[in-house]
């Protein structure tokens, strides 16, 4: 959810740190293999509505999986995949807008561009007739509108309050000391990990974290293999579209 207030959208960061939460609290345990391979086993049945979903999304009706197997059941079912990792983002999505975060901008976005294409139509009907303001002009200012108005989002009393706690803790990771991360326990190192996928500043943390010789190989791992199962099952997608 914290992905979600950020940016009003759930991204693939989101997922990977979803996942990180679950094996950071020892409800999946993540063991490397050989090679890029690796296994994940589903340990709690502690899990609440979303974090089930997830667990379909990756497991599916499995409570072990190795890397190489769950690459395998993708590409020879990637629209299933693919209509589950759809039907997991709208969930998330939902869920995340039920926390109050922003405003409902949907009718004032309707008459802002209902508007914004009438100033468009006039403009164009005002071609070529003497007016004291160029069409032109209108029309530039009108596009301007209706740009703003598909886009523009505004948080509720709830939400700016905390986003701007995220944002300082955001901030926090940004600015932190070598020196201060070195006397942080591994439960702490790890919740910022987890949080900093969500706030989109993992890589400036990761730095700072292989400068005191944390091993990030399990977040580094679980990135890759979130990005690899969308490439691998939209890859077959586009394959399947050129071949029919």
């Amino acid at each position: 959810k914290v992905g979600y207030l950020m940016k009003k959208r759930i991204s693939n960061n989101d997922i990977v740190s979803s996942l990180l939460n679950l094996i950071y609290t020892n409800k999946i345990e993540f063991k490397k293999i050989n090679g890029n391979n690796f296994s994940l086993k589903l340990v709690s049945d502690e899990l609440d509505e979303q974090q089930k979903k997830l667990i379909k999304l990756i497991f599916d009706k499995k409570d072990n999986i190795t890397y190489c197997k769950v690459i395998s059941r993708v590409s020879k079912n990637h629209n299933y995949f693919i209509n589950e990792y759809s039907n997991y983002i709208t969930s998330s999505t939902f869920d995340s807008e039920e926390e109050d975060y922003y405003v409902d901008m949907i009718i004032p976005k309707i008459i802002g561009i209902s508007y914004s294409v009438i100033g468009v139509i006039a403009s164009i009907l005002l071609m070529g007739k003497s007016i004291y303001f160029s069409p032109f002009i209108i029309i530039f200012i009108s596009f301007l509108s209706l740009i703003y108005f598909i886009f523009v989002n505004k948080k509720t009393m709830r939400g700016n309050e905390y986003y701007s706690r995220w944002i300082a803790f955001k901030n926090y990771l940004n600015k932190v000391s070598i020196n201060e991360l070195k006397n942080k326990n591994d439960d702490t190192l790890n919740m910022y990990i987890t949080y900093s996928l969500a706030l989109n500043n993992y890589d400036k943390l990761h730095k700072k974290l292989n400068k005191i010789g944390k091993d990030t190989y399990i977040s580094d791992t679980m990135i890759i293999f979130v990005n690899t199962l969308l490439n691998v099952a939209y890859n077959h997608k586009n394959i399947e579209l050129y071949e029919n």
